[in-house]
C-alpha cells in the first residue's frame, strides 16, 4: 500500500469568508403563492369555487330554465316573476340538496356531539334524530377515559345482553329503532350492554345532515350567506335544481330521446357526482390502495 504523502509545513489556511450580500431565497417545491408553498398572498387558505349564495343559486336556476326574476317585496330576496316558479323554489332545494347528500357521504357532515349520559341500570339512551342521520359510533368515558363500545347487531344484543343482565361497563352497542310514540319523531334509541353499573358521560359520532339553502330565504342573508354544499359542490347544486325544475317543464321525457345532449341534466349529474365521490373517498383513504390517491391508469405495476 501506497503511503499518503506529508503534508506541507505551517498552518492550515482557513475557509474563506461567505459573499457579501443577502442570502439566497430558500428552495421553493412550489411557485409563489400556491398555498402549498407556506407563503401565499391569501394567508394559506385553500381556493374555493364560485360559492353560491340563496339569491345566486334562483338567479342561475332562472338563466337556465329561463325564468324572469324579480325582487320580492322584502327587498332582499330573489324571487320568479313568474309565481309557479317561486312556488317550487323551496321543494327544487328541498330535492337538490337532499339528493345530493343520499347520493354522496360526504365527510364534512360527520360530526362528534357531546352531552349524553347513560344511567345506571337503564340499557337504552335515546338520541334526537335531529341530531344524527346515522349514528357510527358510541363513546363511553369510563375513569375520564373515552372508550368507544364495539357495534354488534339487534338480535345479538338481546341475546348476549338482555335487560336482565348484571350491571357492568358498557361493551357493546346496537340500535334499535325509533322512540313508540313518536315512531321516531323524538328519539332514535341506542341500546347498550350489559346494562350500566353507574352513570356514565357518552358522545356520539355520525353524519349528519348540512345546512339547507333555502333557511336564508326572505332573510338579509339571502345575498351573502352559504352552505357547504353550494360552497364546495355549486355545479351539483345547480345540476339537481335543474332536474326538478324539468319535472315542472315536463320536460324528462324529450332528455330520454336524446341522453347525450347538453341540457340533459341528469347526465350531468350523475357525471359531477361520481368525480365528486371520488374526492371524498380520497379524503377518507378510501381509495387507489386504501391511500388518498387517485387511480393512474398508466402507473407500472399498479397498487393493490
Amino acid at each position: 500500500m501506497t503511503d499518503l504523502p506529508p503534508l506541507p509545513p505551517g498552518p492550515i489556511a482557513p475557509d474563506p469568508p461567505p459573499p457579501e450580500g443577502p442570502p439566497p431565497p430558500p428552495l421553493r417545491l412550489f411557485g409563489p403563492g400556491d398555498p402549498r408553498s407556506g407563503g401565499t398572498s391569501s394567508g394559506g387558505a385553500l381556493n374555493t369555487p364560485t360559492a353560491l349564495t340563496y339569491n345566486g343559486l334562483v338567479e342561475q336556476v332562472a338563466l337556465l330554465a329561463p325564468y324572469l326574476t324579480e325582487m320580492a317585496p322584502d327587498g332582499v330576496t330573489l324571487q320568479g316573476q313568474d309565481p309557479n316558479f317561486t312556488n317550487l323554489i323551496p321543494m327544487m332545494l328541498n330535492y337538490a340538496e337532499q339528493r345530493i347528500q343520499r347520493d354522496m357521504d360526504l365527510i364534512a357532515t360527520q360530526v362528534m356531539r357531546t352531552g349524553y349520559a347513560l344511567a345506571i341500570g337503564s340499557n337504552q339512551l335515546g338520541v334526537s334524530p335531529s341530531d344524527f342521520l346515522v349514528i357510527q359510533d358510541v363513546i363511553v368515558t369510563m375513569n375520564g377515559v373515552p372508550t368507544p363500545l364495539t357495534p354488534i347487531s339487534k338480535p345479538a344484543m338481546l341475546t348476549l345482553w338482555p335487560a336482565s343482565s348484571a350491571p357492568a361497563p358498557p361493551v357493546n352497542f346496537a340500535i334499535l329503532g325509533g322512540d313508540t310514540p313518536t315512531q321516531g319523531l323524538t328519539s332514535t334509541i341506542i341500546m347498550v350492554g350489559p346494562p350500566p353499573d353507574q352513570n356514565y358521560g357518552v358522545s356520539i359520532v355520525g353524519d349528519s345532515r348540512a345546512s339547507f339553502l333555502a333557511q336564508y330565504a326572505n332573510t338579509p342573508l339571502a345575498n351573502t350567506a352559504t352552505t357547504w354544499i353550494s360552497t364546495w359542490l355549486p355545479d351539483m347544486l345547480v345540476m339537481a335544481c335543474m332536474i326538478y325544475v324539468s319535472a315542472y317543464q315536463r320536460d324528462f321525457g324529450r332528455q330520454s330521446d336524446d341522453p347525450q345532449m347538453a341540457q340533459s341534466y341528469e347526465n350531468q349529474y350523475q357525471l359531477l357526482l361520481k368525480q365528486a365521490n371520488t374526492e371524498e373517498f380520497r379524503k377518507r383513504f378510501e381509495a387507489d390502495a386504501w391511500s388518498s390517491q387517485m387511480n393512474s391508469p398508466v402507473a407500472t405495476p399498479s397498487r393493490g
